[in-house]
């Protein structure tokens, strides 16, 4: 079957053929760089380059679309992708860290002072980059590095042909060896050893145990590196891992005795908090023990986990010093974990220690100014402290600091808490109501609703009031319209001009002069 096409319309034929298009055309297969190459302008490179500010993705950002165009058509049309200063410091900052040299020499002769106008750091990503041959190139052009940064530099991005270049004219190797360490690049460690002295080695050995870069110790080690101090060991632990550990205990000749090793680590796994691993340390040998610091760290995590395990050694684990400790310590550790909440350790720490030594008032005010409510219901409801009218209006004069008024919904939760506890015959001090006045609506209304109905008409006149008078003064604007729209009280030129002398806000002064009563 043979299928005519339709004729194209009049309209349609003049505009496929009007000069308009036809210069739209040409000048897309001439290059609109925007339509070709949609890439990313790289930011934040200037001649005072940090290595902090060195942004990976960013590179990798351009070459995804960079690369595909430039092997479809090489470098005869880098104009059209330089048609801006951002874009060309883009081209410049790509080929010095991937290694393009052709490139980098194809836009000096498409744009001549093209590397005269520029302070960018390309030495330094040239060095990153890993490419000794952009290094020399750049070097023509006028981009140098000093040799020891050139070689700190590669060896802290642990590009080893460049390190094994520049080591002959470099001063000093330890910088660039703790660098290679520490970042765990073992073919420039090994190139970087026999120029340091085994000082150096040992000082470097530190640094890799430190960062727990496993692979720089086997190397180090070998190379002649001793590790002098058990101290790194904490640090490796603290990061969750025995590699370094289990590695020194491996070998015939260990500096520090594998006794102060392995104490060492269980410091470390209890200052991480890593529960298992401190487990792992306790049953590794009879020769580990629990100190009073291991102890304090726990209380500091406050893990409960960590407590429980330390607390399961205490016959045989434990240093002699530590039970004084944790008598001394007890109480103020008790009211630590009231204060921030933690139930679990609250619990936790009631069993294991001489609770006729703790002041379970304290710890009750103490849980109130910092609105745990949990930790309050629980004191009282546990019987640690006795519920009586005197304790719960301290309770709630504790809840009515307006520097936790942000705190509303605990606040509120403590407050409800005590008015649940309260006789019915109960009344509440005229003086506390007066004073809530000053606070926030929330907490004044709960006071306010409190007192109001075990008081007569006379009385609620005058600290009405006394109330007004109050929130006035102290610029509470939402205690003000609920003591004169829902309570009907009166507002006098007196609670005006406690307003104004307290500079409170137009709209509040407003309102009470639009109330006044003549």
């Amino acid at each position: 079957m043979t299928i005519s096409p339709h004729p194209m319309s009049s309209a349609t034929t003049a505009v496929l053929c009007s000069a308009a298009l036809f210069s739209h055309l040409v000048r897309f297969q001439d290059g609109i760089y925007e339509d070709i190459v949609p890439f990313r302008h790289l930011q934040g490179y200037r001649k005072r380059f940090k290595d902090s500010e060195f942004d990976a993705a960013g590179l990798i950002d351009v070459h995804i679309p960079l690369q595909p165009w430039l092997a479809l058509y090489g470098y005869t049309r880098l104009q059209h992708l330089c048609s801006s200063v951002g874009r060309t410091e883009s081209m410049l900052l790509y080929g010095a860290y991937f290694g393009d040299v052709e490139l980098l020499d194809a836009l000096a002769t498409a744009i001549p002072d093209i590397y005269a106008g520029h302070s960018l750091p390309l030495a330094e990503m040239a060095i990153i980059g890993g490419s000794l041959r952009t290094v020399h190139y750049l070097r023509t052009r006028q981009f140098t590095f000093p040799t020891e940064s050139t070689l700190y530099l590669a060896a802290k991005h642990g590009r080893a042909s460049i390190v094994e270049h520049y080591i002959p004219s470099s001063l000093s190797c330890y910088q660039a060896l703790r660098l290679a360490a520490t970042g765990n690049h073992v073919a420039c460690v090994e190139l970087l050893i026999p120029h340091c002295t085994p000082y150096f080695l040992s000082q470097a050995m530190m640094l890799a145990v430190r960062h727990v870069a496993i692979d720089s110790v086997r190397v180090l080690y070998a190379g002649g590196g001793r590790l002098f101090s058990e101290e790194p060991l904490v640090d490796a632990a603290t990061q969750g891992r025995l590699d370094c550990l289990e590695f020194f205990l491996a070998q015939d000749e260990t500096k520090p005795r594998p006794r102060d090793m392995r104490q060492a680590s269980l410091t470390g796994a209890i200052q991480g908090n890593h529960v298992e691993l401190a487990s792992h340390m306790l049953s590794l040998a009879d020769d580990v023990f629990v100190e009073p610091s291991h102890v304090a760290e726990a209380m500091r995590h406050q893990s409960v986990a960590m407590v429980e395990l330390l607390w399961a050694h205490r016959e045989t684990r434990w240093r002699v010093d530590i039970m004084p400790t944790w008598v001394n310590e007890y109480a103020k550790w008790m009211d630590a974990a009231a204060q921030s909440g933690r139930l679990e350790m609250v619990q936790c720490l009631v069993p294991k220690g001489d609770n006729t030594s703790v002041d379970w008032y304290k710890i009750l005010v103490d849980a109130t100014r910092a609105r745990q409510a949990q930790i309050v219901n629980w004191l009282v409801e546990s019987g640690k402290v006795v519920s009586d009218v005197p304790t719960l209006e301290q309770l709630m004069v504790e809840a009515m600091d307006p520097s936790k008024s942000h705190l509303k919904t605990s606040t509120m939760e403590i407050l409800s808490f005590v008015k649940s506890l309260l006789p019915s015959t109960y009344r509440l001090p005229t003086s506390v109501v007066e004073e809530a006045a000053k606070n926030e609506a929330h907490v004044f209304r709960f006071f306010i609703d409190l007192w109001w109905p075990t008081h007569d008409l006379e009385t609620r006149a005058s600290v009405g009031e006394a109330c007004l008078l109050a929130a006035a003064a102290g610029g509470k604007q939402k205690n003000v319209k609920l003591l004169v729209s829902h309570f009907h009280i009166g507002v006098t030129s007196a609670v005006v001009d406690a307003a104004k002398q307290s500079c409170s806000s137009k709209n509040l002064i407003a309102y009470l002069e639009s109330c006044q009563v003549e």
